[in-house]
């Protein structure tokens, strides 16, 4: 056997992502991760410290209620007869999570999301999001409800979102390096063409372009990412659909009983679903699997 390859798994008590942790623990494989589960507790607010309080007592009471927090998901790894490494730290928690994880240097970080919310397009639990905005290492996000993969470390069955764009041929990168910690992957490429309107179809006749009446852009997008994806071990198929990106992904990965979504976020913004991309964004929110976001540096 290898030695363990580190990943990191964020805990913060709450159920989804005690979830999340016991899904880890029920790892089959013979090349398992070494896990570190991360409880990050917010700092006092300033005012305490003003009105007198004793900081050290605050400070170890934070602690305390981080160990806390870890306690249950310790208890599932240590029932599974998984070993584990347990952490506590105090500070902003997204932050926390990615300073911790690139220190680390871990191949993974595995966050439960609370999925929709009453604001869509601005949260899918907003720790979560900022994680996904600023890490430069590979997410595995799962959702409340998710199913665990049956077969976890051993088979796994992937559907890359792909469009031609450098970070969905990273998150191709990711899926055929996959096999090296996870198993046998299958791995399917999906691209998603707008459906056209008949305006636009109008316009495009007139210009005397029909290509994309095709699946010719769609087959580009999926050779790109056969190609960023090299000699890789993974078993690969590609599909090219019409309609909205995220529900026929999700309508998709349901069809073929994905064990995850992975996707390449595609830039940056202040808020909302500009953080990530609309695709990954409502992927995010409203995926029943999991989805695992790859940073266009990270494969």
């Amino acid at each position: 056997m290898r030695d363990a390859w580190p990943m990191l798994i964020a805990v913060d008590g709450s159920e989804h992502a005690l979830a999340a942790a016991r899904c880890w623990s029920t790892w089959q494989g013979a090349d398992p991760p070494h896990p570190v589960l991360l409880s990050v507790v917010p700092p006092a607010p300033y005012p305490w410290a003003e009105a007198g309080e004793d900081l050290v007592r605050i400070e170890r009471d934070a602690l305390a209620l981080g160990e806390q927090r870890l306690r249950p998901a310790r208890d599932a790894f240590a029932a599974a007869q998984r070993p584990c490494e347990v952490a506590v730290r105090i500070g902003a928690p997204a932050d926390v999570i990615v300073n911790e994880a690139t220190h680390r240097r871990v191949a993974l970080i595995a966050l439960g999301t609370r999925g929709l919310t009453p604001l869509r397009g601005l949260l899918a639990g907003s720790v979560a999001l900022r994680v996904a905005q600023t890490s430069p290492l590979p997410l595995w996000f799962s959702p409340p409800g998710a199913a665990c993969p049956p077969t976890l470390g051993r088979r796994l069955r992937l559907l890359v979102a792909v469009d031609g764009s450098d970070s969905a041929c990273a998150a191709a990168r990711w899926a055929a390096d996959a096999p090296a910690h996870f198993g046998d992957v299958h791995a399917e490429l999906l691209c998603v063409q707008p459906a056209f309107s008949p305006f636009e179809g109008l316009m495009d006749a007139a210009a005397g372009r029909f290509d994309h009446w095709g699946e010719r852009i769609g087959r580009d997008a999926i050779e790109a990412a056969r190609a960023a994806m090299g000699d890789g071990p993974a078993r690969v198929e590609g599909t090219v659909r019409t309609g909205e990106a995220a529900e026929t992904v999700i309508a998709r990965a349901e069809e073929i009983g994905a064990d995850a979504i992975v996707v390449g976020p595609r830039g940056l913004g202040a808020v909302g679903q500009t953080l990530l991309g609309s695709v990954t964004s409502a992927l995010l929110q409203v995926s029943h699997r999991p989805v695992v976001v790859v940073p266009s540096g990270a494969a």
